[in-house]
């Protein structure tokens, strides 16, 4: 239990540190990071993020339970990075500002739209 509350602290820290902004000071080139990241669970992966970057994450610890990401290593834009980070969730990003991004639940489907691999084979089916 210490050692689970130790790693939250841990994570909650580096999430909440930022120094660098995503974009140049007028806001319309974007700023490439260069990441090294190993696969991992979703938090320690965003953890690293924020720590490498200097921008910083929030997310409810419980969206993150039980995902895991990819490994990042090479140079990404913001949107790239997140992109490849969040692959393996059904979790989305929304910049909030220069130095701060949070992690939210991906919107459910529109009503009445059918998705996913069953779905995109049935409907493939013509039935003339």
């Amino acid at each position: 239990m210490e050692r689970k509350r130790r790693a939250g602290l841990a994570v909650a820290m580096g999430l909440f540190w930022s120094c660098f902004f995503c974009y140049d000071a007028r806001g319309a080139t974007p700023r490439l990071l260069t990441l090294h990241i190993e696969g991992q669970p979703l938090d320690g992966a965003l953890l690293e993020f924020a720590r490498q970057t200097g921008i910083q994450v929030l997310f409810f610890s419980r969206l993150a339970e039980g995902r895991r990401s990819p490994p990042l290593n090479g140079t990404y834009t913001l949107e790239a990075a997140m992109a490849a980070l969040l692959s393996e969730s059904d979790l989305k990003y929304r910049v909030i500002n220069a130095r701060t991004i949070e992690i939210i639940p991906a919107p459910p489907a529109a009503p009445g739209r059918r998705s996913g691999r069953l779905f995109g084979k049935v409907d493939a089916i013509n039935c003339t």
